[in-house]
């Protein structure tokens, strides 16, 4: 089945959006739709991917739909505005950085709605979506660790928020499965997209000793960066990998030298959204975060791996990837999980929440400054857990 075949089928894909009426017991509308991204379309990576997934259900459902790129934080509730005013019933804000505004448009339209990224809200016409991609960077991080000859690994960071360190942890709870003696150095770019300094904090990982790059902004300049880099391990020059971030094509710059790409395919996820909007069977109080399953219609993914990657560890890979998409959600945080500073943070047998996920501001063991010291997490960091 094609992923064109599973849009069309997606609405009875997710079952979660496939049950009962609305509460207030409204009928089904054609959604048209208006995607609000904080970046452009063509960044290659996360804007990109939100993009690519509106065209395919536009093309699929045969609904209206349409994109505002680079909308700054202060200017959301205009956009939004503006794209009621121009006809639209449902806007998809494609940032952490929009909930509130989006919380606040779908309180003053009550006949409209809203779908929330990242966020946890919902209310009668508004709902939140994200995915366990934590569980394909843990995935990615144990073949980093293999691939790596210094055993140090870097990671290009994009805001110090939970969800970037959330995502950091599992890779390096993967990498340090992998080999204990793996370690993460972390910059922070402060930014989503910023192509000067990603190549600057690309190149200060690699001068540390990182041989394997994990990138976490939107766009690709890290990944070619260190396509164009060795490192020295041993008295010899190594090459230095790479592990791409939010959309399945990041690894299209330096396939010579990219891992692995963890990414969103949120295309089924949209499609049982609007049809559950045109059926008049949506749920908006359902927000779990997505799973990672088998096949085309998971909204995690994890690129193939290439042929450079021994195959027994691609073989690997590929088990450790079965068994978390048939185990605990979870997974990997399920104690006993220490943080860097040889603190238990989960004991043994138990398991972060969700909202515990959503709170995380403290890093695993592993994650290191530049003298190897442990990094510390930065004060702007918003989470009690």
């Amino acid at each position: 089945m094609t992923p064109l075949d599973l849009v069309r089928v997606a609405g009875c894909l997710w079952l979660a959006s496939c049950v009962g009426p609305w509460p207030d017991g409204r009928d089904g509308v054609e959604p048209r739709v208006q995607l609000i991204l904080p970046g452009t379309t063509g960044d290659g990576g996360w804007n990109q991917a939100h993009d690519a997934a509106r065209l395919l259900v536009e093309e699929e459902l045969g609904i209206e739909t349409d994109v505002e790129e680079l909308v700054g934080l202060l200017d959301v509730r205009d956009s939004i505005a503006s794209a009621l005013d121009g006809g639209a019933n449902v806007v998809v804000t494609a940032s952490s950085d929009y909930i509130v505004p989006t919380l606040e448009a779908a309180s003053n339209n009550p006949d409209s709605y809203f779908l929330s990224c990242c966020g946890s809200s919902a209310s009668d016409n508004l709902t939140s979506f994200f995915g366990r991609i934590y569980q394909p960077l843990y995935v990615a991080g144990g073949v980093a660790a293999e691939m790596s000859c210094t055993k140090r690994l870097g990671v290009v960071a994009a805001l110090p928020v939970p969800q970037f360190i959330r995502h950091i942890n599992a890779f390096t709870l993967g990498a340090r499965a992998a080999d204990r003696a793996v370690e993460v150095e972390v910059l922070w770019l402060d930014s989503y997209f910023d192509p000067k300094r990603e190549a600057e904090l690309a190149d200060a990982l690699m001068d540390n000793g990182a041989d394997v790059v994990l990138v976490q902004t939107n766009s690709t300049i890290a990944i070619e960066r260190s396509a164009q880099r060795t490192v020295q391990c041993g008295g010899d020059d190594v090459p230095v990998y790479s592990v791409g971030y939010h959309d399945e094509g990041m690894c299209d710059v330096a396939p010579e030298r990219c891992l692995t790409s963890a990414y969103w395919n949120w295309a089924p996820y949209y499609a049982s959204r609007f049809t559950a909007l045109q059926q008049g069977t949506w749920d908006p109080f359902d927000v779990a975060w997505q799973p990672w399953i088998s096949g085309d219609d998971s909204v995690v993914q994890l690129l193939d791996w290439p042929l450079f990657v021994p195959g027994k560890l691609r073989n690997d890979a590929d088990q450790l990837a079965n068994q978390l998409q048939e185990g605990n959600p979870a997974e990997p945080f399920v104690g006993p999980v220490f943080d860097n500073l040889g603190e238990v943070r989960i004991d043994s047998g138990e398991s972060l929440t969700d909202e515990e996920l959503e709170r995380l501001c403290w890093f695993v063991e592993g994650v290191v400054d530049e003298d190897g010291d442990p990094a510390v997490v930065p004060n702007s960091c918003v989470g009690d857990f």
